[in-house]
Protein backbone atom coordinates (compact mmCIF):
# COMPACT_ATOMS: atom_id res chain seq x y z
CA UNK A 1 0.00 0.00 0.00
CA UNK A 2 1.78 3.09 -1.07
CA UNK A 3 0.68 6.70 -0.77
CA UNK A 4 1.19 9.36 -3.33
CA UNK A 5 0.03 9.18 -6.85
CA UNK A 6 0.66 5.91 -9.22
CA UNK A 7 3.49 6.68 -11.42
CA UNK A 8 1.21 6.28 -14.91
CA UNK A 9 -2.09 7.37 -13.36
CA UNK A 10 -3.92 8.78 -16.10
CA UNK A 11 -6.65 10.95 -14.19
CA UNK A 12 -5.01 14.20 -13.69
CA UNK A 13 -7.67 15.56 -11.51
CA UNK A 14 -7.99 13.01 -9.06
CA UNK A 15 -5.68 14.06 -5.89
CA UNK A 16 -4.48 11.43 -3.41
CA UNK A 17 -4.29 11.29 0.05
CA UNK A 18 -2.60 9.48 2.93
CA UNK A 19 -4.04 5.82 4.16
CA UNK A 20 -5.14 6.14 8.04
CA UNK A 21 -4.36 2.90 10.62
CA UNK A 22 -7.56 2.00 9.79
CA UNK A 23 -8.18 1.83 6.20
CA UNK A 24 -4.79 -0.48 5.96
CA UNK A 25 -6.46 -2.43 8.50
CA UNK A 26 -9.70 -2.90 6.18
CA UNK A 27 -7.79 -3.30 3.34
CA UNK A 28 -5.77 -6.90 4.86
CA UNK A 29 -8.48 -8.15 6.38
CA UNK A 30 -10.40 -7.63 2.85
CA UNK A 31 -7.29 -9.46 1.24
CA UNK A 32 -7.22 -11.97 4.00
CA UNK A 33 -10.91 -12.99 2.63
CA UNK A 34 -9.80 -12.81 -0.66
CA UNK A 35 -9.11 -16.91 -2.76
CA UNK A 36 -5.60 -17.40 -3.05
CA UNK A 37 -5.74 -18.00 -6.15
CA UNK A 38 -6.93 -14.08 -7.25
CA UNK A 39 -4.83 -12.21 -4.91
CA UNK A 40 -1.49 -14.20 -5.70
CA UNK A 41 -1.99 -12.13 -9.04
CA UNK A 42 1.06 -9.88 -9.22
CA UNK A 43 -0.26 -6.44 -8.16
CA UNK A 44 2.16 -3.85 -7.61
CA UNK A 45 0.61 -1.78 -5.35
CA UNK A 46 -2.66 0.03 -4.02
CA UNK A 47 -3.20 3.80 -3.88
CA UNK A 48 -5.28 5.52 -1.70
CA UNK A 49 -6.73 8.74 -3.50
CA UNK A 50 -9.99 10.89 -2.44
CA UNK A 51 -12.76 10.54 -5.21
CA UNK A 52 -12.80 9.41 -9.10
CA UNK A 53 -13.40 11.21 -11.66
CA UNK A 54 -16.73 9.24 -11.76
CA UNK A 55 -17.87 10.40 -7.71
CA UNK A 56 -19.57 6.51 -7.62
CA UNK A 57 -16.89 4.56 -8.67
CA UNK A 58 -15.50 3.48 -5.44
CA UNK A 59 -11.79 2.27 -7.02
CA UNK A 60 -9.98 1.44 -10.20
CA UNK A 61 -6.93 -0.28 -11.68
CA UNK A 62 -4.56 0.00 -14.42
CA UNK A 63 -2.43 -2.61 -15.12
CA UNK A 64 -1.31 -3.93 -12.01
CA UNK A 65 -1.89 -0.89 -10.24
CA UNK A 66 -5.36 -0.62 -7.62
CA UNK A 67 -6.75 3.00 -7.02
CA UNK A 68 -9.20 3.00 -3.57
CA UNK A 69 -10.99 6.04 -2.93
CA UNK A 70 -12.56 7.37 0.03
CA UNK A 71 -16.27 5.73 -1.54
CA UNK A 72 -14.26 2.16 -0.93
CA UNK A 73 -14.77 2.72 2.98
CA UNK A 74 -18.14 3.92 3.01
CA UNK A 75 -20.07 1.42 5.24
CA UNK A 76 -22.24 1.14 2.17
CA UNK A 77 -19.57 -0.51 0.66
CA UNK A 78 -18.20 -4.38 0.67
CA UNK A 79 -14.48 -3.71 0.40
CA UNK A 80 -13.67 -7.40 -0.28
CA UNK A 81 -16.00 -7.31 -3.09
CA UNK A 82 -14.53 -4.06 -4.43
CA UNK A 83 -10.67 -5.49 -4.26
CA UNK A 84 -11.93 -8.54 -5.87
CA UNK A 85 -13.33 -6.95 -8.90
CA UNK A 86 -10.45 -4.60 -9.34
CA UNK A 87 -7.97 -7.66 -9.04
CA UNK A 88 -10.37 -9.60 -11.33
CA UNK A 89 -9.20 -6.57 -13.95
CA UNK A 90 -5.47 -8.18 -13.92
CA UNK A 91 -6.82 -11.74 -14.24
CA UNK A 92 -8.23 -11.05 -17.32
CA UNK A 93 -4.88 -9.90 -18.43
CA UNK A 94 -3.08 -12.34 -17.30
CA UNK A 95 -5.38 -14.95 -18.87
CA UNK A 96 -3.94 -16.54 -22.24
CA UNK A 97 -5.98 -15.01 -25.02
CA UNK A 98 -8.05 -18.14 -25.98
CA UNK A 99 -9.67 -18.27 -22.14
CA UNK A 100 -10.38 -14.77 -22.80
CA UNK A 101 -12.50 -15.38 -26.55
CA UNK A 102 -14.08 -18.12 -24.76
CA UNK A 103 -15.64 -16.15 -21.99
CA UNK A 104 -16.56 -13.32 -24.71
CA UNK A 105 -18.71 -15.44 -26.59
CA UNK A 106 -20.04 -17.21 -23.65
CA UNK A 107 -21.06 -14.07 -21.86
CA UNK A 108 -22.56 -12.68 -25.69
CA UNK A 109 -20.24 -10.16 -26.84
CA UNK A 110 -20.49 -9.23 -30.22
CA UNK A 111 -17.25 -8.41 -32.30
CA UNK A 112 -18.55 -5.28 -34.46
CA UNK A 113 -15.38 -4.45 -37.28
CA UNK A 114 -15.76 -0.70 -37.95
CA UNK A 115 -12.46 0.62 -40.52
CA UNK A 116 -10.70 -2.10 -39.97
CA UNK A 117 -11.06 -1.60 -35.99
CA UNK A 118 -12.11 -4.46 -33.32
CA UNK A 119 -14.44 -3.51 -31.01
CA UNK A 120 -17.10 -5.50 -28.86
CA UNK A 121 -21.09 -4.44 -28.23
CA UNK A 122 -23.28 -6.23 -25.44
CA UNK A 123 -25.32 -9.07 -26.98
CA UNK A 124 -27.38 -9.24 -24.39
CA UNK A 125 -29.95 -7.19 -22.35
CA UNK A 126 -29.00 -4.40 -19.40
CA UNK A 127 -31.03 -6.83 -17.57
CA UNK A 128 -28.82 -9.75 -17.67
CA UNK A 129 -25.67 -7.59 -15.95
CA UNK A 130 -24.80 -7.27 -12.90
CA UNK A 131 -23.99 -3.57 -12.87
CA UNK A 132 -25.02 -1.67 -15.71
CA UNK A 133 -20.83 -0.16 -15.33
CA UNK A 134 -20.72 -4.08 -16.92
CA UNK A 135 -21.94 -3.21 -20.17
CA UNK A 136 -19.08 -0.81 -20.58
CA UNK A 137 -16.60 -3.16 -21.60
CA UNK A 138 -15.68 -7.19 -21.77
CA UNK A 139 -12.94 -6.64 -19.07
CA UNK A 140 -15.53 -4.77 -17.01
CA UNK A 141 -18.61 -7.76 -16.86
CA UNK A 142 -15.71 -10.23 -16.45
CA UNK A 143 -14.17 -8.29 -13.32
CA UNK A 144 -18.08 -7.78 -12.16
CA UNK A 145 -18.54 -11.65 -12.84
CA UNK A 146 -15.80 -12.76 -10.77
CA UNK A 147 -16.76 -10.79 -7.87
CA UNK A 148 -20.28 -11.72 -7.91
CA UNK A 149 -19.06 -15.71 -8.57
CA UNK A 150 -17.17 -15.73 -5.24
CA UNK A 151 -19.35 -12.92 -2.98
CA UNK A 152 -23.17 -13.81 -4.63
CA UNK A 153 -23.09 -17.12 -6.77
CA UNK A 154 -26.61 -17.65 -6.42
CA UNK A 155 -27.60 -13.65 -7.75
CA UNK A 156 -25.11 -14.23 -10.50
CA UNK A 157 -26.25 -17.34 -11.72
CA UNK A 158 -30.29 -15.59 -11.62
CA UNK A 159 -29.22 -12.59 -13.25
CA UNK A 160 -26.57 -13.76 -15.69
CA UNK A 161 -26.53 -17.49 -16.39
CA UNK A 162 -24.08 -17.46 -19.01
CA UNK A 163 -21.34 -15.79 -17.06
CA UNK A 164 -21.75 -17.86 -13.76
CA UNK A 165 -22.19 -21.12 -16.45
CA UNK A 166 -18.29 -19.77 -17.57
CA UNK A 167 -16.83 -19.06 -14.19
CA UNK A 168 -18.01 -22.28 -12.87
CA UNK A 169 -16.22 -24.34 -15.52
CA UNK A 170 -13.10 -22.08 -16.14
CA UNK A 171 -12.43 -20.13 -12.26
CA UNK A 172 -14.33 -22.44 -9.95
CA UNK A 173 -11.59 -25.25 -10.51
CA UNK A 174 -8.80 -22.68 -9.51
CA UNK A 175 -10.64 -21.17 -6.26
CA UNK A 176 -9.48 -22.83 -2.92
CA UNK A 177 -12.13 -20.75 -0.57
CA UNK A 178 -14.87 -18.63 -1.56
CA UNK A 179 -14.27 -15.85 0.17
CA UNK A 180 -17.33 -14.57 1.25
CA UNK A 181 -17.92 -11.50 3.84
Amino acid sequence: MKNGRPPSWRFNAEKSTDWTVEERERVFDALEETPSFVKNLEIDSIYRMKESRSPENPAAANGATIVLYDKAFDTSQNLTHILNHEIAHRLFETLPSKERESFRVAAKWIEKRTNGEVSYVAGRPESKFMRPNGKISVEEDFADGVAFFIHQPSRLKATSPEVFQWMEQNLKPKLDNRGRK
